[in-house]
């Protein structure tokens, strides 16, 4: 027999009392002897399950939240439509009182001028025309 870690003549490698296992850091047999693989594989396991938990937990926690972003821009979206269209019906309505403004300021003038034209057409001289100007706008 010869140990060929401690280089002693009284055991062999798989019985030397000076090598480290590999596989769960004891002293005392190499990793391929190694009867506590079982209880390593099962603590392993159960880190990479826990491992897999978090993860989906966390992956569950960044869809959440971004379901949530989604709703809030989808939200936004909408209040910035509704605004919009808040905004159109305002300008629509200004323009339509603007047009009724104008429609009205055309009709007056329009009364005016038939005024002014029926006005004219009884007037006889001159000196009557100017004073019928001087009437309507003033001293010329």
């Amino acid at each position: 027999m010869y140990c060929k870690y401690c280089k002693k003549k009284n055991h062999n490698i798989d019985d030397c009392p000076d090598i480290i296992c590999r596989i769960c850091k004891l002293f005392g047999h190499p990793h391929w002897k190694c009867n506590n693989k079982q209880e390593i594989n099962k603590l392993e396991t159960n880190k990479l399950e826990a491992n897999k938990l978090e993860t989906n937990k966390l992956e569950t926690n960044k869809l959440e939240t971004n379901k949530l972003e989604t709703n809030k821009l989808e939200a936004n979206k909408l209040e910035t439509n509704k605004l919009e269209t808040n905004k159109l019906e305002i300008n629509k309505l200004e323009t339509n009182k603007l047009d009724n403004n104008f429609h009205t300021h055309l009709k007056k003038k329009e009364l005016k001028r038939n005024e002014i034209i029926y006005n004219c057409n009884n007037i006889e001289n001159l000196h009557d025309f100017k004073m019928f100007l001087d009437m309507q706008w003033g001293e010329i």
